[in-house]
C-alpha cells in the first residue's frame, strides 16, 4: 500500500494557508479604497468577531467644560498669542508655519457663497474649528504656540500631541484618516455601503467594526497597523 509523505500533507497546508490570506487581503483590497495622498505605510489584516472583543476597549465618555464658552475662549486665545492669531471684521487669520488659515463669517448675498466657523473644543494644545463653506464642513486643528496645524474629514481625536485619527459612520460612505502632524504622514480611506460602527486604537494598533448596509447584513473586523515613524 502506498503511503503519503508528511512533506504533501505540509505542503497542502502552506497552499491552504496562502490561499486563505490572499483570499482574506483581495477581500480587504475590494472593500477599502484607499485615498491617493496616504504616504504613510500600513498594514491591514482582518480579525474574527471574537479577536475583536477580546481586545475591545470603548473610549471613555467625554464631557463638555461647565464653564466652556467658545467666544471667551477663543478671545483669551487671541491676547495670549496675538501675533497667530488675528480678527479682522468677520474673519479669523490662523498664522500657520507655511501659511494663513482665514476662518470667515460671510455670506453673499449675489453668489449665494456662505461661509462660517465656531470654535469646537480644545485638545490638548491644539483649538479645534469646524468650517462650513457652502454646505460642507471641515474641521482645522492649530496650535498657536507651534503654528502646526491640520485639516480633518471628520470630528478629529488626538491621541497626542502629533498624531489625529478621525473617522465617519455615516451612512453608505465610511471613512477613516490617521495623521502625523508634524512628520506630515497620512493614511486614509473610505468605503461604499459599509458603516464604520467603532474605532479604537491600543499600542498603536487600530482596531475597526464595519458594518454591510446591504442585504445580506455582515460585520468586518480589521486589525490596522501603522509602520514605525
Amino acid at each position: 500500500m502506498k503511503t503519503t509523505s508528511s512533506s504533501f500533507y505540509i505542503s497542502i497546508i502552506l497552499v491552504l494557508t496562502i490561499s486563505l490570506k490572499t483570499h482574506s487581503q483581495t477581500e480587504i483590497d475590494s472593500i477599502l479604497k484607499i485615498h491617493e495622498n496616504s504616504n504613510w505605510k500600513v498594514s491591514i489584516d482582518s480579525i474574527t468577531a471574537e479577536e475583536f472583543k477580546t481586545i475591545y476597549a470603548p473610549p471613555p465618555p467625554t464631557e463638555e467644560p461647565l464653564d466652556w464658552n467658545p467666544t471667551s475662549t477663543l478671545q483669551q486665545k487671541i491676547t495670549e498669542f496675538p501675533k497667530s492669531i488675528i480678527i479682522e471684521d468677520s474673519c479669523c487669520t490662523l498664522k500657520a508655519i507655511d501659511k494663513d488659515i482665514k476662518l470667515c463669517n460671510l455670506k453673499d448675498k449675489y453668489s449665494r457663497k456662505r461661509s462660517s466657523f465656531n470654535l469646537q473644543e480644545i485638545q490638548g494644545d491644539y483649538l479645534v474649528f469646524k468650517e462650513f463653506n457652502n454646505g460642507k464642513h471641515t474641521y482645522i486643528g492649530y496650535n498657536p504656540e507651534t503654528k502646526l496645524h491640520f485639516y480633518s474629514l471628520n470630528y478629529p481625536i488626538l491621541l497626542n500631541e502629533n498624531t489625529m485619527y478621525s473617522f465617519s459612520k455615516r451612512l453608505k460612505k465610511a471613512q477613516f484618516e490617521i495623521y502625523h502632524i508634524e512628520q506630515d504622514l497620512y493614511f486614509g480611506f473610505h468605503c461604499s455601503d459599509w458603516e464604520v460602527l467603532d474605532v479604537f486604537e491600543k499600542q498603536n494598533i487600530f482596531y475597526i467594526n464595519l458594518s454591510y448596509n446591504k442585504w445580506p447584513s455582515k460585520f468586518k473586523f480589521l486589525k490596522l497597523k501603522l509602520s514605525k515613524k
